[in-house]
């Protein structure tokens, strides 16, 4: 990438008081152009679901992607439509935002209320599928925005390898690199 204009997506649960960003690198520099803070949390919110499936947080995340495949479809498309208010995209889609106003130990008691009769395989079905939609969306609006086409993403949620490889097959995607953890 050395030499050219890249795009910087980092998407975590937390850090610095923040949980995502965007940036541009360019000329060995980088400016931050988009950032939201902890309670807009994707990686929380997918932290908070590996508690709720009986799994340790910021360590089991990966089994709720290896898991959802497995779901029957009118379960997993009930918890996924169940997600869809719990975390979205900013009115302009270009960061991602909280829908259900919760965070922390509030957001587990919801997600119990809302998920406690539904197979574990539905839930990280309905998961995984939002995750991939709102991470794809997400990378593809700076795309356009930007004109960039090289991307870097980096952040415990691109430890999902199912979005990493969605990201890659965008066309609009010349260059991936994700950044180990």
């Amino acid at each position: 990438f050395r030499g050219k204009p890249v795009l910087v997506v980092t998407v975590a649960g937390s850090g610095d008081g923040l949980s995502g960003t965007v940036s541009e690198s360019r000329d060995g520099g980088i400016e931050r152009l988009r950032s939201w803070t902890t309670y807009h949390s994707l990686g929380e919110l997918y932290g908070r679901v590996t508690i709720h499936l009986g799994m340790k947080p910021n360590e089991h995340e990966y089994k709720e992607m290896g898991l959802a495949p497995y779901a029957p479809e009118e379960l997993a498309e009930k918890a996924y439509r169940i997600f869809k208010n719990y975390v979205d995209q900013s009115a302009d889609g270009l960061s991602l935002q909280s829908l259900c106003g919760k965070w922390g130990t509030s957001l587990s008691r919801k997600i119990q209320k809302d998920f406690g009769s539904l197979r574990f395989d539905a839930v990280a079905s309905g998961l995984q599928r939002r995750t991939e939609e709102v991470i794809v969306s997400l990378v593809r609006n700076w795309i356009e925005k930007s004109g960039i086409r090289k991307v870097v993403v980096a952040g415990g949620v691109f430890m999902n390898i199912k979005v990493n490889m969605l990201l890659a097959e965008l066309p609009e995607v010349e260059d991936l690199f994700v950044f180990p953890s």
